[in-house]
């Protein structure tokens, strides 16, 4: 990766990285809605300035078609257009099942609204869209070869966005808001607990001591036996009062002070989140980016080669113009490939800047999960019901196209796939797999990892909303659909999707935490589902009973 240094931030019109959006129809007949994009300049991720024009999206310069395959690990769906969610969509009726009846009200940025009592959380900042202004003065002559590279992030937190700071910092505060009461009871109890112990370690030796002493200079057996008990109901009184007034006297750790402390320990822990999602990102994604842009300088640079190397045309009658100098062809082809790797260079700013911005909004997600309260209850007891000897390849109507080398699933899996594909009111799905897939460690019995029961699924032609999540309706109706077809097999199931609003409304609905959060970040990986940019996707594990295997048809015995 290259530092940035070489480069500085020019002013320019935000109008030439314009493209007019046509209205989109969704299923509801209604046009699209722009994306809100967040204007600033000197965006601190890079050294760079943003722009919004709306009500036209902002979008780079389109390249060739190899931007559609821009992200390795999106590449398994298709590129979709925000969609404006609102509170009052309707999710598709499942077969036989009524819908969920409630529905959230929505935050501007597209979040969960608090409920009563509850503190509000701030929304994420709005997506950037990044514009580099190169100003490198062209070399004499290319270079033998073009080398895509990566642009190094800044080492400040938060790149050194001062938004995406704040944002964290109001998170943090909003999360601590949500769980300082509780934290406080939690303290308190351990507390009590810790003196109530230390209380009876001490009132056991005062006791043992005032008994001893009770019996002193006593010789007459049944004098002993008298004193002895006495001081033992005593001792047992002395002990109950001493761990009742060690209880008494603990108190309440400070409101304010545990605050304070849980806000730096959260905004902390974000700050550390961050640089490790955006370090594995580039673990991840990376190779793939340089590849793309790989790919583009090669095909420009022959293209451009090509174009100047030409003999220029002569209209009849005319005069040729003499021969271009080869000195003179190699600076014309690298005046336009320093533009052509200035974009590239923007193209991958954007892409980390895409991450930025969904790590944002899966945490501002995450908060809702772990400290709003769902009326559903756990799953319990969740685990594959049987190891299977032999696999079967998913359903070839629903299995993603891109995977050349694809494991098999269990045949209950596959079979399941089948059912879901075949309602009418499925919205359209792909699915994947790939060895090893599932929670936990291979081998291990209980786990779903390698055993078959583990599939991916996208959502086909949905559009994603403001957040970069699917369209809530359409999320909401397949997973109903999904339930329907668990419950009509037997089955049960649990789905990893980062959206608290669609897992609120389902989980309400199937009386079954059935939805939940998975979102992690390491320096070399990223283990996230949604939003866009972090793998939106559904994880599904699926618990069903073993199909029996169908019985041999009987045979006839010989004639006699």
């Amino acid at each position: 990766m290259k530092e940035l240094s070489r480069q500085t931030v020019t002013p320019q019109r935000s109008s030439s990285l314009v493209r007019p959006k046509p209205a989109i129809k969704q299923r509801d007949g209604g046009p699209e809605l722009a994306l809100p994009l967040r204007p600033r300049v000197g965006h601190g991720f890079f050294d760079v300035q943003v722009h919004r024009t709306p009500p036209n999206r902002i979008q780079r310069k389109p390249d060739d078609e190899e931007e559609a395959r821009n992200r390795e690990a999106e590449s398994k769906q298709p590129e979709t257009k925000p969609a404006e969610d609102t509170a009052e969509a309707k999710p598709t009726e499942g077969k036989n099942q009524s819908p969920p009846s409630t529905t959230s009200t929505v935050t501007p940025g597209g979040h969960r609204t608090a409920p009563t009592g509850v503190a509000p959380c701030p929304d994420a900042p709005d997506k950037n869209i990044v514009i580099v202004g190169c100003t490198t003065a062209p070399a004499a002559a290319p270079p033998p070869k073009e080398k895509a590279e990566l642009p190094t992030p800044s080492t400040a937190p938060f790149g050194g966005d001062a938004d995406r700071a704040k944002f964290a910092k109001d998170l943090a505060q909003c999360h601590v808001d949500r769980v300082v009461a509780d934290e406080i009871t939690k303290r308190h109890t351990t507390d009590v607990e810790a003196a109530k112990k230390k209380a009876a370690a001490e009132a056991r030796t005062e006791s043992e001591e005032a008994v001893k002493q009770a019996a002193e200079g006593l010789t007459d057996k049944r004098e002993i036996a008298k004193a002895t008990a006495k001081a033992q109901i005593d001792a047992k009184k002395a002990t109950a009062k001493k761990i009742a007034d060690a209880a008494g006297a603990v108190k309440g750790q400070d409101v304010a002070a545990v605050t304070v402390e849980l806000a730096t320990k959260f905004e902390n822990a974000l700050t550390t989140d961050y640089d490790n999602t955006i370090k594995g990102a580039l673990t991840k994604f990376g190779p793939g980016w340089l590849g793309t842009m790989q790919s583009r300088l090669e095909k420009k640079r022959l293209q451009i080669t090509k174009e100047k190397n030409a003999k220029p045309k002569v209209p009849k009658g005319g005069t040729p113009l003499p021969p271009k100098l080869p000195d003179e062809i190699a600076k014309e082809i690298e005046s336009d490939m320093t533009d052509v790797r200035c974009e590239q260079e923007q193209w991958a700013r954007q892409q980390i800047e895409d991450i930025a911005r969904a790590w944002a909004v899966g945490r501002r997600e995450q908060v809702d999960f772990d400290t709003i309260k769902q009326t559903a209850s756990n799953l319990g007891k969740f685990e594959p019901s049987y190891i299977p000897t032999t696999t079967v390849d998913i359903p070839s109507d629903v299995r993603e196209p891109t995977k050349q080398k694809m494991v098999g699933v269990a045949p209950e899996v596959a079979e399941f796939l089948t059912q879901l594909k075949a309602s009418p009111n499925t919205p359209a799905f792909q699915a994947s797999t790939r060895a090893g897939h599932g929670g936990g460690k291979l081998g291990d019995p209980r786990a779903w990892a390698g055993k078959g029961f583990s599939v991916d699924i996208s959502l086909q032609t949905t559009p994603t909303d403001k957040r970069g999540f699917w369209r809530h309706d359409t999320a909401v109706a397949f997973l109903m659909q999904l339930d329907a077809t668990a419950k009509a097999m037997s089955a049960r199931w649990r789905v990893l999707y980062n959206d608290f609003r669609v897992a609120e409304e389902v989980n309400a609905a199937t009386g079954t935490r059935n939805v939940v959060f998975i979102g992690s970040s390491s320096p070399t990986d990223l283990n996230w589902h949604g939003p866009a940019g972090l793998i939106l996707h559904f994880h599904l594990d699926l618990e069903i009973p073993q199909m029996l295997a169908p019985s041999p048809p009987a045979t006839q015995g010989p004639t006699p």
